[in-house]
């Protein structure tokens, strides 16, 4: 199957999986209500939403720099460009593009190599999943328990507080494995092992086995800032701020639909809709974005209407989708980057 195939394919299952989650926010949706929602929202709520959101946008570029210490002194001033130009790809093509497009420009143009990019954006996300599910049940935990008798339908199924704790619980494991990998990864025995296996690859050129040697190197240097604990801590401290100004900005959208909401749950509403998020879907994540925001305000009582649930859901995404796309194209073009190039195979 040609790579060209493959993103058709992908693409097509992205549009049906945003299509059915569509139709799941939207089932018990009055549009008129959602209408009257917007018409009556006090919009200058928005404006500390957007702050909250784009503040959290830099402190990511500042995170990412911190993650090519000690081999690259990067800032993120300089980084800005290339993660916005990856988000706002991200955001109108498939298969999540944007992150080969930001390691791609950062790996060829800012000088640390595309392996060495690739393994830093690998150990970011690592961090914002940690982040997410540690946030997660902490505010679950200090929330009110969820009510055990919920019952939320979901196409054939009902979901109940039982099934959705045991979701949260093969997150937190998978999340668990995935961070010991990246602790192996940090070691010189476990990089030799991967070396010595590639040189015991039977019938592979010697051209090709340096090669690859040579890009698990590379990658692994990706992985050493994680050795320096002053390091580690800030990109804590970073991750932790990231995602509570971004509950913070969804606190502030709340609040223009009169909606009352706590810092806690707003942190929590963003990790469940990231979660949501994971699944492949459109581009822009259209659809498991207002799913997800949806289910988490019916789940945590922030609102028993699903049309409110849905107009705050759509508000929020909004928020942060338009200016990311108009700012990342705009910047795009100083880089002369294209979205139709990006694309291609």
């Amino acid at each position: 199957m040609s790579p060209a195939t493959r993103k058709r394919l992908y693409l097509l299952l992205g549009c049906v999986v945003s299509a059915a989650a569509i139709w799941w926010s939207t089932r018990g949706v009055s549009f008129s209500r959602v209408g009257r929602d917007f018409a009556r929202y006090q919009y200058l709520w928005l404006i500390p939403g957007l702050i909250a959101f784009y503040v959290s946008m830099y402190l990511r570029c500042i995170r990412w720099a911190l993650l090519f210490r000690p081999h690259h002194a990067l800032t993120g001033a300089g980084l800005f460009s290339p993660l916005m130009i990856g988000f706002a790809f991200n955001s109108i093509l498939p298969a999540r593009v944007g992150e080969f497009v930001r390691v791609y420009l950062v790996g060829t143009r800012l000088g640390p190599g595309i392996p060495a990019a690739a393994a830093t954006v690998v150990v970011e996300r690592i961090f914002d999943g940690l982040m997410l599910l540690i946030l997660l049940v902490v505010c679950l935990a200090l929330l009110p328990p969820l009510d055990p008798g919920i019952a939320i339908p979901w196409g054939q199924y009902t979901l109940d507080a039982g099934m959705i704790n045991g979701g949260i619980r093969t997150l937190i494991l998978g999340s668990s494995v995935l961070l010991a990998a990246v602790v192996l990864f940090l070691l010189p025995p476990f990089q030799r092992l991967m070396i010595g296996a590639v040189r015991r690859v039977p019938g592979l050129p010697e051209r090709v086995r340096g090669a690859v040697e040579r890009i698990i190197l590379r990658f692994a240097q990706g992985f050493h800032s994680m050795k320096n604990p002053w390091v580690l801590l800030q990109v804590v401290a970073h991750s932790f701020a990231i995602w509570v100004l971004v509950g913070v900005s969804n606190m502030a959208v709340a609040y223009g639909f009169g909606l009352e909401m706590n810092l806690l749950e707003a942190t929590a509403i963003v990790a469940l809709i990231a979660i949501a998020i994971l699944i492949p879907a459109a581009p822009g994540y259209w659809g498991l974005y207002e799913a997800g925001g949806t289910f988490s305000l019916l789940v945590l009582g922030v609102t028993r209407s699903e049309s409110t649930a849905f107009a705050y859901t759509l508000m929020t995404h909004l928020l942060q989708y338009v200016p990311i796309v108009v700012v990342g194209l705009l910047l795009a073009l100083r880089w002369h980057v294209r979205p139709v190039e990006a694309a291609q195979p």
